[in-house]
């Protein structure tokens, strides 16, 4: 299918014909739906419209309009909201992150006893038994400043506590690698036995090289003497007891 849009010279409006625009204006969110021969009926009955008719161009047996600032301002006033019922605009808040709970009845209480609420109830829609409410610039801003509180007109968003920080460990065998060094003797070579290796500890031992890195008889010494003085602290305090 061809369309008579004529192509814009830069700094130069898109000029449409009147279909072109009512698929401009659904395609950029501006309105649900829209036709030709509606578009025709705003530009000829709406004392907004910004185009007055003088200005549109002939191209044949077409008319063509020009899509130009003003013609997306009168769209964007008219851009329709969203119509959420209350459970789904529940789900917004906590997928927003405006609180970190939401219900149904909770949003119900808000609307009808907070007096900054900034949508009337005569503003919202019945479908079936189940009630609309515009989620809109109002509504978006009434959530995203709201302050947690207790109460019947708020909500409380529970203290977390803080994540310890996590420490990245590292496998025998990666450290025997790093290390140039048998993989039987890693373990008793951690700075604190019985527990994994830090990557911190790791990169100090490869900063400052000790005499056993890399020298594996010189590895079985240390393991030896660690082993010796082990052995003479738990003697020492089996005595002590």
């Amino acid at each position: 299918m061809t369309s008579n849009k004529a192509a814009a010279p830069a700094g130069e409006p898109e000029w449409m014909p009147p279909a072109d625009i009512a698929r401009r204006a659904v395609d950029d969110g501006f309105i649900r739906s829209m036709s030709a021969e509606r578009l025709y009926y705003l530009a000829h009955t709406d004392p907004d419209w910004p185009v007055p008719e003088e200005e549109w161009k002939d191209a044949g047996t077409a008319k063509l309009i020009p899509w130009d600032n003003r013609l997306r301002g009168y769209f964007e006033r008219r851009r329709e909201p969203e119509w959420l019922t209350l459970t789904a605009i529940a789900e917004r808040v906590v997928e927003a992150g405006y609180a970190t709970t939401m219900s149904r009845p909770r949003v119900s209480v808000i609307a009808r006893t907070d007096p900054d609420w900034p949508v009337p109830e005569e503003e919202w829609k019945g479908v079936g038994r189940a009630k609309l409410i515009p989620w809109d610039d109002r509504l978006q801003k009434f959530w995203s400043t709201r302050q947690a509180t207790d109460g019947p007109k708020g909500w409380s968003r529970p203290v977390r506590a803080e994540k310890p920080p996590t420490v990245e460990t590292v496998s025998d065998t990666e450290v025997a690698k790093a290390f140039g060094l048998p993989v039987d003797l890693v373990p008793d070579l951690k700075p604190r036995r019985g527990k994994a290796w830090r990557r911190d500890d790791v990169n100090e031992i490869l900063r400052t090289r000790p005499a056993w890195f890399g020298n594996e008889a010189e590895a079985r010494v240390e393991v030896a003497r660690r082993l010796r003085d082990r052995a003479r602290r738990r003697a020492k305090h089996g005595a002590d007891g």
